[in-house]
């Protein structure tokens, strides 16, 4: 009905049926992958701000902000997972979603009220205000997303291996522009974004066992685990650069085990 409906309105207004019917096929993909995987559009708002300077996604990035975009998805997501977990489990069922994550959930509310009150001297309000007003709304939600959207062991590692899959990509894209960066001195070729979201798939390659087999895990170490570290050393980031040095120090003596389920799997992206 809304693709017959879209066609009459083009025809009826004589336009041209590529762009609309294109726009109808990619919302279709959307309400499915929000439906069926939720958890991509987690990934894909948390690497849009890296990809949407790229030449294939400029001219998008004009008509409509990626970030935006992918944040709105997101939303969307959400509110339909939590619909659909508000209308299958009780209201006790439901608070289990929380349970044992005190910790992470204090130390969120701890940071904002620091990162808040140092808005109270800021030499730059409109700047500080900016950041702020980002911190609080895009940061809580992609704290709060992974409680709704990773609820079992296959949802985090479906979320695990698109998120490694993406810095696989970005980390190409990161070598590839470094060279022409580097070479405009007016250029900063600094990703700091980029080194964080690259670090942070390292420590997943090196902690979480993406594959089932041993052979498969065997190969991301020996293709895709050097060029995410290539690539953050190309994003020329020093704090994620060192922060995963740290983290990939303290894994063996801190153990590793499978996340299960539930509380498990929240933790474990509290964690990264």
């Amino acid at each position: 009905m809304i693709a017959g409906s879209f066609v009459f309105l083009c025809v009826y207004w004589n336009l041209a049926l590529e762009l609309p019917l294109l726009g109808l096929a990619g919302l279709a993909v959307l309400l499915y992958v929000g439906a069926k995987y939720p958890e991509w559009f987690l990934v894909a708002a948390l690497f849009a701000p890296q990809w949407k300077t790229f030449w294939v996604f400029k001219t998008v990035d004009k008509a409509l902000d990626l970030t935006l975009a992918m944040l709105l998805c997101l939303v969307a997501a959400l509110i339909w997972r939590l619909l659909f977990q508000l209308g299958r489990s009780h209201s006790a069922d439901f608070r289990k979603i929380f349970f044992g994550q005190g910790n992470q959930i204090l130390a969120l509310c701890l940071f904002a009220a620091i990162v808040t009150a140092s808005y109270a001297y800021t030499s730059a309000p409109n700047y500080g205000g900016s950041k702020l007003v980002r911190f609080l709304s895009i940061g809580i939600l992609l704290f709060i997303a992974p409680f709704f959207l990773i609820l079992t062991e296959e949802h985090l590692r479906r979320f695990a291996r698109a998120f490694v899959g993406v810095s696989a990509a970005t980390a190409i894209q990161l070598i590839l522009t470094v060279e022409y960066g580097s070479q405009d001195p007016n250029v900063d070729i600094t990703r700091i974004g980029a080194g964080w979201l690259l670090g942070m798939a390292v420590i997943l390659i090196l902690f979480y066992p993406l594959v089932p087999s041993r052979r498969g895990q065997w190969m991301l170490y020996v293709s895709v685990l050097p060029l995410c570290i290539a690539g953050l050393v190309a994003s020329a980031a020093r704090g994620p650069l060192v922060s995963m040095a740290v983290a990939v120090s303290m894994g063996p003596l801190h153990g590793c085990t499978r996340p299960t389920a539930g509380a498990h799997c929240h933790g474990s992206i509290s964690a990264i």
